[in-house]
């Protein structure tokens, strides 16, 4: 019924409804109509009915069903084929097809890699600091740079492996394009590193602050949920407010997503993302900065 149709309509299962009425309309009076011809001729009421629950589907419906209308109405006109002002031709082009795991993969990867470099290094150096292993090995020769080189060394190592799993499975089990196969597997790779030793100066900055887990656990989700989410992560960054739009693109981890989906998709070089590049190294020597000058290692 109408009104089933109009509450499937609302709620976006349907992208659109057409009601169609016959009724009687005055003939056109095309130059080679013949005398006699009828004053009047049986034609149609259509009403288009859409929803804001599916605006992209709906305007596809519009656009089909103007169409049909607008061919129809030039036949009534007289109007035969091949006589028409404007004569249309189409072609098409074969392209590159994407699924959601072009889009989902890169987000996933920045995802795993920003959750590594905070969680892993926030609450391993926070367990360190509590037990008093930093205190026992400042007793040896050991300089802090080699503790800080030693805990980023192992984190590269496991997020290099991790990457490569994920694109491995991502590429295997579910066709994830690489638009120049290895060589964006490498890009890839760099970027995926590059950006992790970005996010490590946020796990030293909350690390060197805080000698509690329990204290540390809001501070790391009030970091790293706003980039989960707002980031590109799971959704495109446009389909936001405007208003906030501007604030996701300069998040740290929005500017690796883009940079990973532009290469694996568009089949970017490095060069192409520099500006995305650029956008992480600032973040990277601003929180380095931070995190050097408030370090407290007890």
């Amino acid at each position: 019924s109408a009104a089933d149709l109009t509450t499937k309509l609302k709620r976006g299962d349907v992208d659109a409804m057409v009601t169609i009425v016959s009724a009687q309309r005055p003939a056109p009076q095309a130059p080679t109509a013949q005398p006699g011809a009828p004053a009047t001729i049986t034609g149609y009421d259509v009403t288009l009915t859409t929803s804001n629950a599916s605006p992209t589907t709906g305007a596809t419906a519009a656009a089909i069903i103007s169409g049909i209308s607008d061919k129809v109405n030039l036949g009534y006109a007289g109007v035969t084929p091949g006589h028409e002002a404007i004569q249309l031709t189409s072609s098409n082009v074969e392209g590159t097809k994407f699924s959601y795991i072009d889009f989902a993969l890169p987000g996933q990867l920045g995802f795993s890699l920003l959750s590594i470099a905070i969680f892993g290094t926030a609450f391993g150096f926070i367990v360190l600091k509590r037990t008093l292993v930093f205190k026992r090995i400042f007793a040896t020769p050991t300089r802090p740079t080699t503790i800080i080189l030693a805990q980023g060394t192992s984190r590269l190592i496991i997020a290099a492996a991790q990457v490569a799993v994920l694109l491995g499975v991502g590429v295997v089990a579910f066709h994830f394009q690489l638009a120049n196969g290895a060589l964006t597997f490498f890009e890839m790779m760099f970027v995926g590193l590059f950006g992790l030793v970005t996010f490590l100066g946020l796990g030293l900055l909350i690390a060197g602050n805080f000698r509690d887990e329990n204290a540390v656990g809001p501070i790391i989700n009030l970091i790293t949920l706003p980039q989960f989410l707002l980031a590109g992560t799971f959704f495109p960054i446009t389909a936001l407010p405007s208003w906030l739009q501007p604030i996701a693109n300069v998040l740290p981890l929005a500017f690796m997503n883009e940079a990973l989906r532009n290469i694996a998709s568009r089949g970017d070089n490095l060069w192409d993302v520099r500006q995305q590049l650029l956008g992480l190294l600032i973040w990277g020597i601003v929180t380095y900065i931070l995190a050097i000058r408030t370090f407290k290692w007890e």
